[in-house]
């Protein structure tokens, strides 16, 4: 019994050392605010976000060089530069990264990500496959300015020909109304140029170039652009285009004329179908947007594949519009233009086409076409001025085909 009663104070001050201990710790956790608390209940959250975001991020890399190498695997190395990989692979991690946050997160600035990607790929693919020697200057990078600078070369690698790219996705059109000017007009694409921040001596002396290219120095490379939009569908039914993947390409292209005091503009409106067929492109007016998207609406309402070439004619072409009221055919007659340069065209047997290459048989096979139209503007009325300048210009344009050999291009609608 004496031994228990000695044992005692020593239990009881075992007890109470225990009981301190834990008083300590509770104590300890009142001093935790609630929201390191929070952050405390959250961290496997946070850990399983981090382990995704990794996760996406190893994808995005993974898919960027997977779809960057499925493009270069078609173009010879020779005409590869040095920026067009590292372009394509943002390009296709830029396009999977905002694909795997749109399923998530049905965000309309998510789907233009996607698009605009699309866009881009869409015009490296077209820039490669239709100037396979350019070479790429100024590839992807988010944010304002050109969307794309290609160059083609000389033999002493000396620049040509600079061409600006703007990609446009699925609906896409060009902004207007900015404070340097509507999206690839003359103002814009100077300001443009000017606000290039070179980064090395090279880039500085392409950036000068350029410039001079605007002013119309001698010696100057030509300067153009193309805006490149993509479109899905294949458009007219036909077995030549009907591929479950197929798209067509809608290119329009400012050439820049410049000299000390800016020219007017011309563009050419080319259609590219099921990435492979080039029909020639059609050159309009001075006004990109307004006519362009007129265009494309009436071709889309109609169905009508639109053929197109480089035109010698700008007036004839400008007034366009006024000549197909005046005629009174502007069902029948899709488009007009007079045609010179050669380009491969869908074949004919299943499309309401009438066109041809160069050259005199081209003139043989339209000759009825030709005469028919030509027929029909000698006959129209000489009292309205407007009639007969649009008559006159088009006689010219017959005159001027039939003594070069070139042809004039009549697509009918249906």
């Amino acid at each position: 019994m004496a031994l228990i009663v000695a044992c005692a104070p020593a239990v009881r001050k075992k007890a109470e050392m225990a009981r301190a201990k834990q008083g300590k710790k509770k104590g300890a956790g009142s001093n935790v605010s609630p929201a390191q608390r929070t952050k405390r209940r959250l961290r496997p959250s946070t850990e399983r976000i981090r382990i995704r975001r990794e996760e996406l991020e190893k994808n995005t890399k993974k898919f960027g060089v997977q779809g960057c190498a499925a493009i270069l695997k078609g173009i010879p190395k020779a005409n590869r530069s040095l920026a067009l990989k590292p372009h394509l692979e943002a390009l296709f991690e830029h396009k999977y990264h905002y694909e795997q946050r749109l399923k998530k997160e049905k965000i309309s600035a998510h789907k233009a990500k996607v698009t605009e990607a699309l866009g881009e790929i869409a015009a490296t693919q077209y820039m490669k496959h239709y100037y396979p020697k350019a070479r790429l200057v100024y590839g992807f990078a988010p944010g304002v300015g050109f969307d794309q600078i290609w160059a083609e070369y000389d033999a002493q690698n000396n620049e040509t020909e600079i061409i600006i790219v703007e990609a446009k996705g699925l609906k896409a059109k060009l902004s207007t109304g900015a404070a340097k000017g509507d999206q690839m007009d003359v103002r814009w694409v100077t300001n443009s140029v000017l606000a290039l921040k070179p980064k090395t001596k090279a880039e500085q002396v392409f950036k000068a170039k350029m410039l001079n290219a605007l002013r119309g120095k001698q010696g100057a490379p030509k300067l153009s652009g193309k805006v490149i939009g993509i479109v899905k569908g294949a458009g007219r039914k036909s077995s030549h285009c009907q591929t479950k993947n197929s798209f067509r390409w809608t290119v329009f292209t400012t050439d820049f004329i410049a000299s000390d005091k800016a020219k007017s503009m011309t563009e050419e409106f080319v259609f590219c179908l099921a990435q492979e067929r080039l029909l020639p492109s059609m050159l309009f007016g001075a006004d990109l947007t307004q006519r362009l998207t007129a265009i494309i609406t009436a071709i889309e309402a109609s169905g009508t594949e639109v053929g197109a070439c480089n035109v010698s004619v700008e007036s004839f072409v400008a007034a366009f519009e006024q000549f197909g009221t005046a005629l009174g055919v502007g069902d029948k007659l899709a488009q007009a233009a007079v045609a010179n340069s050669p380009h491969e065209l869908l074949p004919d047997d299943d499309l309401d086409w009438r066109m041809g290459f160069f050259g005199e048989e081209t003139v043989a096979i339209l000759s009825d076409a030709i005469k028919e139209h030509r027929d029909d503007i000698a006959a129209l009325d000489r009292s309205s001025p407007e009639t007969k300048a649009i008559r006159d210009l088009f006689l010219a344009a017959c005159e001027e085909a039939d003594a070069s050999g070139q042809a004039i291009v009549i697509i009918h609608n249906g």
